[in-house]
């Protein structure tokens, strides 16, 4: 089983130059936009060593929990944290523990991601056919690893630091030359008594800084049957844990000192208190970044194990697996811990509506009855217009550079060719126009109207549009918001455009500290009719004559029928700051993501699990259209 492990340490330069040259454009902006709440990262074995190194890279770019679990672990997180997320780590893709997570979150209706390093597997399969899952494969060209996670966690790890830190392989290659990593082989061939770890067992002392190098060493020794372990930091092994070192009717553990240049005091202040009976080995964890210090921690546990097997004439990479460990490894969870929820769209609709866990039977009693009167009347309204948002409704989020989803757009044609007559309402401009006609045939053209930079422009697919005429007023805005500390965290010029003027920030925190700066800003002024929406990074400022809902009254005057209630409208950002909140606050409107409060619009009734883009489609595959008129059937068969 498995491959030598020399063959894995000799391309770990390849691996990292292989890594640092994936695309993670897509990838970086979802762990971007999920950055407002709880994010959670689910590894086995070697994967939980990249879970715990990535829940580290999220903290420290955005300053937000994160956690690192095992696939058991991930339920009790789920049932105990609000507004979470999941990102599934996993080389292959196909053991039943991870697969069995990604059914935990679509059942917990929690947006899941996937990240793996084959193309085809059964974690993609079951992205591609579930639709609660977003899969980020890559093909190693290496093949797999051997019996231990080593390249692969090597280029999983790698991979999420390129697109957190966008960090490259020249920045990196001198961790991985040959002369560096000989040096460090010498080292460790210096010492002649690695052999005893596996009578004595091991100590992995660590700093804050340094933990990742003793995690990882942790399951490498003991998924090998090298050495029994104990990972604890320099102060939580002061409390008590000290005292195995002074018994003599056993042998003494074996320590692993780990530290940074800034540890080092402490960690060599404590070893000096040691007996002399105490065999102590250092590693020092080099580096000034995050990516720096994990590549250093994983290079350096990968050594270190191979040294082990030398001194033990082992080969981690090709153990004899037992039979009954292979049964172990093969035991399915699910098939004793049934955490696997059935519930209907009415009852998921009830959670995402209520935004809580402390719901009593009266109030769920209440909402469920508001949910029902609700889609009740949308399910007997018949429509004669369809207005959407862009950006997370008819695209994803994160893939809003590759434009409108193709099974969306086929739809989209398909309920067109029917008569359906189509609405637009983007903060975008040229670029959504564009993509329109593209997917859009030429003769249905004249069924859509497209609202640009939040309604400033209004116009006809067939038609040509002219940029709208600039707000003056726009430009003394941002010369106000260019007077407060919050200028520093805008990541480009503002774009104005019409009553428009949009910008990117860094994070979610600085997007909803704009928001309410500029809001307070506005009324203070005596222009309480200007607002400030946000979608993920994005924030658009504006004036008191633009609104999505410029786009609803158009349509709804150029049809000759009523806006409240023969216009459906769909948008993924319907909650109260959200950039969809005036497009669907009234009337009948359904959500693809985020609702508002209110019970009498703005709900999701998708799947569980299912948000954006596939929100969408599934709505769009609910409506029947003929000769122009619009219904929609959710629950109904």
């Amino acid at each position: 089983m498995g491959k030598p492990f020399v063959q894995e340490v000799e391309r770990l330069a390849l691996t990292v130059r292989w890594a640092l040259s994936m695309k993670v454009d897509q990838l970086a902006l979802l762990l971007s936009r999920w950055a407002d709440g709880t994010l959670i990262f689910v590894g086995s074995g070697g994967s939980y060593s990249a879970a715990t190194i990535c829940s580290r890279f999220h903290r420290s770019v955005h300053g937000q929990p994160s956690y690192a679990c095992t696939p058991l672990g991930l339920n009790e997180l789920l049932n105990s944290l609000n507004n979470c997320r999941v990102v599934l780590l996993s080389a292959e893709g196909r053991n039943n523990d991870i697969l069995n997570s990604a059914l935990l979150a679509r059942a917990s209706d929690i947006p899941c991601a996937a990240i793996t390093l084959t193309d085809v597997n059964p974690l993609t399969r079951f992205a591609d056919q579930e639709c609660s899952l977003h899969a980020f494969s890559y093909n190693m060209d290496w093949g797999k690893d051997g019996y231990l996670a080593t390249n692969t966690l090597l280029a999983m790890v790698m991979i999420v630091a390129k697109a957190y830190f966008k960090v490259t392989f020249d920045e990196l290659a001198p961790l991985v030359t040959d002369i560096y990593l000989d040096q460090m082989r010498k080292k460790l061939e210096q010492r002649r008594d690695l052999n005893e770890i596996s009578k004595r067992g091991v100590v992995l002392l660590h700093g804050a800084d340094s933990e990742l190098f003793a995690v990882d060493l942790e399951s490498k020794l003991a998924e090998s049957a090298l050495a029994r372990c104990e990972v604890v930091d320099y102060r939580q092994f002061a409390h008590g844990r000290h005292l195995q070192f002074s018994r003599n009717d056993v042998a003494t553990p074996f320590v692993i000192a780990a530290f940074t240049a800034a540890e080092a005091p402490l960690a060599n202040a404590m070893m000096a208190l040691f007996p002399p009976s105490v065999r102590c080995l250092t590693f020092e964890v080099e580096g000034e970044t995050e990516p720096a210090r994990a590549l250093t921690s994983l290079v350096g546990s990968i050594l270190f194990t191979e040294a082990a097997g030398i001194a033990a004439e082992i080969d981690p990479g090709q153990p004899d697996v037992p039979d009954f460990g292979r049964k172990i490894y093969s035991q399915n969870s699910a098939d004793y811990l049934p955490f696997f929820l059935n519930e209907n769209l009415l009852d998921i609709a009830v959670k995402r509506k209520a935004k809580s866990r402390d719901l009593s039977h009266k109030a769920s009693k209440a909402l469920h009855k508001a949910a029902r009167t609700y889609i009740k009347r949308i399910e007997k309204s018949t429509f004669k217009a369809l207005i959407c948002d862009f950006d997370g409704t008819l695209c994803h989020a994160h893939q809003r550079f590759d434009g409108v989803h193709p099974k969306i757009a086929k739809r989209l044609v398909e309920l067109l060719n029917d008569g359906l007559q189509l609405g637009i309402a983007s903060g975008r401009g040229d670029s959504v126009f564009t993509e329109l006609r593209r997917i859009v045939p030429e003769p249905l053209w004249p069924q859509v109207w497209v609202g640009l930079y939040s309604g400033s422009v209004i116009t006809r697919l067939d038609k040509s549009f002219k940029k709208p005429k600039i707000n003056p007023d726009l430009k003394r805005a941002e010369h106000w918001l260019n007077t407060t500390a919050l200028r520093y965290f805008i990541k480009a010029s503002a774009s104005r455009r019409g009553g428009q003027m949009s910008f990117r920030v860094q994070d979610h925190t600085i997007a909803a500290r704009i928001t309410s700066a500029f809001n307070h800003r506005a009324s203070d002024t005596g222009h309480p009719e200007w607002r400030a929406f946000s979608s993920g990074h994005s924030i658009d400022l504006l004036d008191g004559s633009t609104s999505k809902m410029n786009v609803v009254a158009y349509v709804a005057a150029v049809l000759k029928i009523n806006p409240e209630t023969e216009i459906l409208r769909i948008g993924d950002a319907g909650h109260a700051g959200g950039n969809d909140y005036e497009l669907m606050q009234s009337s009948l409107s359904l959500s693809a993501e985020h609702v508002s409060e209110s019970l009498t619009c703005c709900w999701n009734f998708s799947p569980a699990g299912v948000r954006q883009a596939d929100s969408t489609h599934f709505y769009l595959q609910s409506m029947r259209c003929k000769a122009g008129k619009l219904n929609i059937k959710l629950l109904s068969k």
